[in-house]
């Protein structure tokens, strides 16, 4: 029997699970790339549930933070991609500090992060720099506040320096974090820094720096070992630096898979009765078995707000049609932002920025909306959909490699292509 041929259309955390999953189950795997999505934009912190409403249930319970065991599979997903530092079964979960000044949990962070819960009884020194984004003074006065007795942790401003360059005080920081991948220029930071560790007293500190120790691998690590004292990047919404790693960490996954990468724009799936297609904007078709779409949401470009009024002449759209918009497109693929079905009343659509955010009880726009998919997983025949394009479900790292893994293993199962010897009457 031979190999099912999947094609998966997308490049994120639920692509790489489902390609994770799909080659374990020996598929034939191949992956559209169509560049940077919102995976791209994590900032490095690894949720199931999100973070804030767990930390609100712990307060209302009174019970204790304690970090879940992942599931087999997950966990094995995790350890290929050797970029996150996992909680242990029943330990207090990471703390992770922010660029905002505050501190959060997480089931598990990229492993330049610095986790709080390894500085206890240290002082966590932040160094000061000319950057736009990074105040260490400013920073260490929130922390204060932010850090309860029980992190057990102080902090402190120091003015050790950081920046070589006149230019790094402008560079954006995926760029600084990728002069620290250098070994020469780690050991200069090291260098500048040691000194300051040592008057401080190297048994009783830690450090913090932003998101600038490496873009191409974790070098945080290589940095402790340096110094002797706990190295971690604050996490950042905004620098793109955790996610630069995640797509090195994919690229050599997807290597070690065996799986082959296609770097274009899908713009249509063809199913039916017929085997699969997969049309690109330029170049032949994919013809396959199965199509995994993990294409994102709407942050991500997997699903697009475009009601009929959008773009149309002065005399007003010509149709009316649904506001919301798959792409790739997928014949019999049915969106919603969730209370909504078919075409709007009017050309207008709903107003996305009264329906993007949470109102009281009721997610947003941007955490519902998506595609309706059956208890298997299927939007239409043959292909299947994973992560943030799904509607309804929770946008958490953990959430969408879940469905990844799930996606990615039913494709390989399913339709497997019959032998000549099966086929005979």
């Amino acid at each position: 029997m031979s190999a099912p041929r999947v094609v998966i259309v997308g490049s994120g955390l639920a692509a790489l699970a489902a390609a994770f999953t799909a080659s374990r189950g020996g598929a034939e795997v191949t992956l559209v790339s169509g560049g940077v999505g919102a995976s791209a934009l994590y900032a490095g912190a690894v949720d199931d549930v999100p973070w804030d409403e767990l930390e609100r249930s712990a307060e209302i319970s009174g019970a204790a933070l304690e970090a879940r065991p992942l599931p087999a599979e997950l966990s094995a997903f995790a350890e290929a991609l050797d970029l996150w530092r996992v909680a242990e079964d029943g330990a207090p979960p990471p703390r992770l500090v922010t660029t905002a000044g505050i501190t959060r949990s997480a089931q598990a962070h990229d492993r330049a992060l610095l986790d709080l819960g390894t500085c206890r009884g240290r002082t966590v020194l932040v160094p000061r720099a000319e950057r736009a984004g990074w105040d260490a003074d400013s920073l260490v006065r929130c922390l204060r506040g932010a850090v309860s007795p029980a992190d057990e942790v102080d902090l402190a401003a120091i003015g050790a320096p950081v920046l070589r360059f006149d230019e790094e005080r402008d560079i954006v920081d995926v760029d600084l974090a990728a002069r620290h991948d250098d070994d020469a220029r780690l050991a200069w930071l090291a260098s500048t820094l040691a000194a300051e560790i040592e008057r401080w007293g190297r048994a009783s500190v830690a450090l913090l720096l932003g998101p600038w120790l490496g873009a191409s691998r974790y070098r945080a690590d290589a940095l402790s070992a340096r110094l002797g004292v706990p190295v971690g990047e604050a996490l950042s919404a905004t620098s793109g630096t955790a996610g630069a790693r995640f797509e090195r960490a994919r690229d050599a996954l997807l290597d070690k898979l065996g799986a082959r990468v296609v770097a274009g724009w899908v713009t249509r799936v063809e199913g039916g009765a017929a085997k699969p297609r997969v049309v690109l904007r330029a170049g032949e078709p994919l013809a396959c078995d199965v199509v995994v779409l993990a294409t994102g949401g709407l942050i991500g470009g997997g699903v697009r707000y475009a009601p009929p009024e959008y773009g149309a002449p002065a005399e007003g759209a010509k149709a009316v049609r649904p506001p919301l918009t798959l792409s790739p497109e997928v014949a019999g693929a049915h969106l919603s932002f969730g209370g909504d079905h078919g075409p709007a009343s009017s050309t207008q659509g709903p107003v996305l920025d009264e329906r993007a955010w949470p109102r009281g009880p009721e997610d947003g726009a941007l955490e519902r909306c998506g595609v309706w998919v059956d208890e298997r997983g299927h939007l239409a025949k043959k292909v299947l959909a994973a992560g943030d394009v799904v509607f309804g479900g929770r946008r958490t790292v953990l959430r969408a490699v879940a469905s990844g893994l799930a996606a990615g293993r039913a494709a390989a199962a399913l339709d497997r292509p019959e032998s000549p010897a099966e086929r005979a009457p």
